[in-house]
């Protein structure tokens, strides 16, 4: 990394914290005149930059006005590092807390290099053209999130060899684990050997019976899993090593196709077939809000709750119209560790060490014509221009015009999915990713049922799964597409169309609420105010104060989000000025 990358970086990270710490009202910034705003950090230290506000309330700073002054005197070089030393009080960081913070801020950095290095190779354009999983790897991390590409737990090695941004690819590992020391769900209609035949050929399947029969076992009381390389290194072979002694587990060895990691991290491609299933495994990293096992709660029903959603989305006339589909989970195994199951406070860590799911993958429900981006490409920014500008110039449409296809096809499937049907989905943009034909958003697909998926209190969901899938009252529920959607994503991309495409972000929400006042119109849901998108204020959830307040100690439990003021609903906002 050269000096001047690693300045740009940081100066990159600290704007992004006087946006978001803002936004989250940790910080409080001045105005100095109609271009100008500060942020005194204490000790006469000040950040000085060009800004305005924007329809959320919150502050939009031009990255290449920051600058830092101390005692009156400008300051050539400053790092995110230094800085949020600087406003430590202010956000009430303790020091145990602030050092990890700066660890996982070190790797943040490092990983942006990586993704540098990659980007350089493309012209925003290029970028604009990739697919699905060549533009995922490259996505620049949670928006929301300060630290996003923190990995806690892997060094260099690990971090140029199974990151997203690093791009390479990579075997697994395969074990043999006896039946009766795991939770596996499979559906039905697809066979245990149609799953390693996504991965193996026949020879390697055949291998593996071979290979438990010269150690004296029965192959057919065995599932064959895929581990990740690391996690079996780090994990597996120490941590169950009474079950290698006792021939409950096999290592069978490195075999198979060649996987590479999807932003998630944990979530595998297959390059060799990408027509085959994706894979999930259990990678117990720190990376943003959680470590990145699997929990063993969904594993038997995954399958059951992916044919739900997908015999929902087939049996409405709304969701056929607009093309929402789903990746189905098709089969899960996890294995818990005997030592700790029955320790109810100890980190879920522990408990999430060994698992995998099957999942179809995006290029295996794509039709002739099709391509998909990940929502969260819309906001990515690479050289000064953002790809969503590509992709409305390339569709002929005008950037209103454009907007108006994405909010029926993206938003309103959502939206419908909850009112009408009472399932919501964690919508950031991951979850979501938009079907383009000719640039044009022509549909929504939608994944990851394991965890992120639950269901309304007060509709009736049937099914023996819905035992295991967290009932919410509505009004938390809505969250999951206002929260996740609306603040997650349509808070950035309304601020990049009019920075790149000259659409007000006024105008960007008065067309969501008309589109919105349409839908509620024409369909017969009747909603009440708690579920109104168009109302005109939701709470305000705020993600990097909790790590603040919570810290990096682990518990049994994943962290919970912390509520601030409520937000000003900038849809409501344009609403009422209009009448005036």
């Amino acid at each position: 990394m050269s000096g001047r990358h690693l300045f740009f970086f940081n100066r990159a990270l600290i704007v992004k914290a006087i946006e978001e710490l803002q936004f989250e009202e940790l910080l409080q910034l001045q105005k100095i005149d109609e271009k100008m705003w500060k942020l005194e950090a204490g000790n006469n230290i000040e950040y000085r930059f060009k800004g305005k506000i924007g329809a959320w309330n919150n502050i939009q700073v031009q990255v290449d006005s920051l600058q830092k002054f101390q005692d009156g005197l400008e300051q050539a070089v400053y790092t995110a590092g230094r800085f949020f030393y600087e406003v430590q009080e202010v956000c009430g960081i303790d020091d145990a807390t602030l050092g990890q913070f700066l660890e996982e801020m070190h790797q943040t950095l490092y990983c942006d290099d990586l993704r540098f290095n990659r980007l350089k190779a493309y012209t925003a354009s290029e970028l604009s053209k990739l697919s699905f999983h060549e533009i995922d790897q490259l996505l620049p991390g949670h928006p929301k999130l300060l630290l996003n590409k923190g990995r806690l737990g892997w060094g260099v090695g690990e971090l140029c060899a199974y990151t997203p941004e690093s791009g390479q690819s990579f075997q697994l590992i395969w074990i043999a684990i006896k039946k009766e020391k795991l939770s596996a769900g499979i559906d039905p209609n697809i066979s245990y050997e149609h799953l390693l035949l996504s991965s193996l050929n026949k020879r390697q399947i055949e291998s593996t019976r071979v290979s438990l029969e010269e150690h004296g076992l029965n192959p057919d009381l065995y599932y064959v899993i895929p581990v990740h390389p690391w996690q079996w290194d780090r994990y597996i072979r120490i941590q169950y090593q009474d079950y290698i002694f006792k021939k409950d587990m096999v290592y069978i060895g490195v075999l198979g196709d060649f996987y590479t990691p999807q932003a998630s991290i944990r979530t595998l491609t297959n390059i060799n077939n990408p027509m085959a299933f994706d894979i999930k495994v259990s990678t117990s990293i720190l990376n943003t809000s959680c470590i990145r096992g699997l929990p063993e709660k969904y594993v038997g029903v995954g399958y059951e709750i992916s044919k739900f959603v997908d015999e929902t989305l087939s049996k409405d006339e709304f969701f056929k119209e607009r093309n929402t589909r789903t990746l189905k989970e098709t089969a899960a195994i996890s294995a818990v560790l005997e030592s700790h199951q029955n320790v109810e406070g100890c980190s879920y860590r522990y408990k999430e060490l060994l698992g995998c799911v099957w999942r179809e993958s995006v290029a295996s429900v794509l039709r002739g014509g099709e391509r998909a981006v990940p929502t969260g490409a819309l906001i990515m920014n690479h050289n000064g221009e953002h790809l969503i500008k590509f992709y409305v110039l390339d569709s002929g449409l005008s950037p209103k015009e454009w907007l108006k296809h994405y909010i029926d096809k993206v938003v309103l499937p959502l939206y419908h999915l909850q009112v009408k049907h009472g399932i919501g989905l964690v919508a950031h943009g991951q979850n979501t990713i938009l079907i383009l034909e000719d640039s044009r958003p022509s549909g929504l697909i939608i994944k990851d049922f394991h965890g992120d998926l639950r269901v309304s209190d007060s509709i009736a969901v049937e099914g023996e799964f819905t035992t295991f899938l967290e009932r919410l009252p509505k009004h938390y529920l809505i969250h999951d597409l206002y929260t996740g959607h609306f603040v997650t994503v349509l808070r950035y991309l309304s601020r990049v169309m009019e920075e790149s495409l000259s659409l007000p972000e006024k105008e960007f929400y008065a067309v969501l609420g008309e589109v919105i006042d349409s839908y509620l119109r024409i369909t017969e849901v009747k909603i009440d105010s708690s579920v109104d998108l168009r109302k005109s204020e939701f709470e305000k959830v705020l993600v990097n104060k909790v790590r603040f307040v919570s810290g990096y100690s682990e518990t049994s439990q994943r962290l919970r989000p912390i509520l601030g003021n409520n937000i000003k609903n900038p849809i409501a906002r344009n609403m009422e000025e209009s009448k005036l």
